[in-house]
């Protein structure tokens, strides 16, 4: 009956489901990381140092959003979209790395760049969410994407008090990489989903 209320597209319901648990696990993620890039940076740095990692981050950023829409521009968000989650997951565990060295610039490193994918994987989110849907779907499916995004910062927030009793917060950075994993999962079956979809409408119309 929920799919029904949804869509009543099989394919099109499948998206759906793969859409909200994309949006789950990029709260969750978002969550856990925040909680581990900030308690990281405080250990680390004094506050004097926040303004100078809020302009680094800013400057990065600029540069980060103008190689990303370069890169959107020459291949198309089925192709970009569910590849991005996979690179900030294997950055992730690149910085988990450099944080066991104990180098202080791990921590700066791992705040500007977290800060940063956050904002570039919801982007991507939303570039492959518009090319899977039309309008109508959209309008149907928006409620579900946000119950599914609150379930996933409840649960973000739950898994990282429970984590920190039993591990530091540099371990935190691994289970944010392993949800960008089952973000690019998600995503790669909406993109496999949607397509399939489209090349048997015109099979079942013939």
């Amino acid at each position: 009956r929920v799919r029904r209320l949804v869509v009543s597209d099989d394919a099109q319901a499948r998206v759906v489901w793969l859409a909200a648990a994309a949006a789950a696990c990029g709260v969750g993620a978002h969550v856990v990381g925040k909680a581990a890039r900030d308690a990281l940076f405080v250990s680390t740095f004094p506050p004097s140092a926040l303004p100078y990692v809020f302009l680094a981050t800013g400057l990065c950023m600029g540069t980060a959003v103008a190689i990303y829409a370069r890169v959107q521009s020459r291949w198309s968000p089925h192709t970009t979209s569910p590849r991005l989650p996979l690179v900030v997951a294997a950055s992730l565990v690149a910085a988990w790395f450099g944080l066991r060295t104990r180098c202080p610039a791990s921590a700066g490193v791992l705040y500007i760049w977290l800060t940063i994918s956050g904002g570039l994987v919801i982007s991507a989110f939303w570039s492959l969410l518009s090319e899977v849907f039309d309008v109508r779907t959209a309008r149907r499916t928006i409620g579900t994407l946000t119950v599914a995004s609150s379930v996933g910062g409840l649960v973000g927030s739950a898994a990282t008090y429970g984590l920190l009793a039993v591990v530091d917060a540099r371990t935190l950075v691994l289970p944010v990489a392993v949800l960008h994993v089952l973000i690019a999962i998600c995503m790669r079956g909406m993109a496999k989903a949607q397509r399939g979809d489209t090349e048997r409408r015109p099979t079942e119309r013939a």
